[in-house]
């Protein structure tokens, strides 16, 4: 009870929640205290249920939130996804609705794009996310997607299909390194043998 009481005040005193949400805005912010900040926004989402609902509308911060996308440190940009997929998990209608209405996904294709092909923790954060609608498919956001954003779609999928055929050629290189590696080995495994057995037929013929 004392914790639900403390957590309400929190929320009226909405002083507070701006005091956590306007570093996040600062461009000179240390990164770990905007991804500090960022997990504690998560844990709001997670915990306080309607509270945090109206504040991040009432305040836009989702939008906010998600233009750290932008940011050069690529792990805080990651950590903006992360409030996305974090409302995603939820499939709350209130927060697939304000997802929907504030086009937040324009700022997380233009990011994977910008990236280009670099496989960094970004690519991979932003690929988990679309994989993880595809297989819980929140209400309506694919068709959000699909409607609003196929071009970026379509750019995205061409990155997966060029990622996977990357990785099948790596893959495959390992397997014919290793297949040459145990050919080498087994080449001077039957030279060492063929060495031991020309140096007992000699001792032997000496003898």
């Amino acid at each position: 009870r004392k914790e639900s009481s403390a957590a309400s005040d929190v929320y009226k005193r909405q002083g507070y929640l701006g005091q956590l949400i306007e570093p996040l805005m600062d461009a000179a912010a240390h990164p770990g205290t905007v991804v500090l900040l960022i997990d504690l926004l998560i844990f709001c989402v997670h915990s306080h249920g309607y509270r945090i609902k109206y504040y991040i509308m009432r305040q836009n911060i989702m939008a906010k939130v998600m233009k750290l996308a932008d940011r050069k440190e690529k792990w805080v940009a990651c950590a903006a996804v992360r409030v996305l997929r974090a409302c995603m998990r939820l499939k709350d209608e209130f927060y697939l609705r304000h997802v929907k209405q504030t086009k937040v996904f324009q700022i997380v294709f233009d990011a994977f794009l910008a990236n280009g092909r670099r496989y960094n923790l970004l690519h991979s954060t932003i690929l988990e996310l679309m994989d993880f609608i595809r297989l819980e498919s929140p209400e309506g956001i694919i068709e959000h997607l699909v409607e609003t954003f196929g071009e970026e779609l379509k750019k995205l999928e061409k990155e997966v299909v060029a990622e996977r055929a990357k990785a099948e050629a790596d893959e495959r290189i390992r397997e014919a390194r290793a297949t040459e590696e145990l050919r080498k080995r087994e080449q001077a495994h039957k030279a060492s043998l063929l060495r031991e057995t020309v140096l007992e037929t000699t001792m032997m013929v000496l003898k």
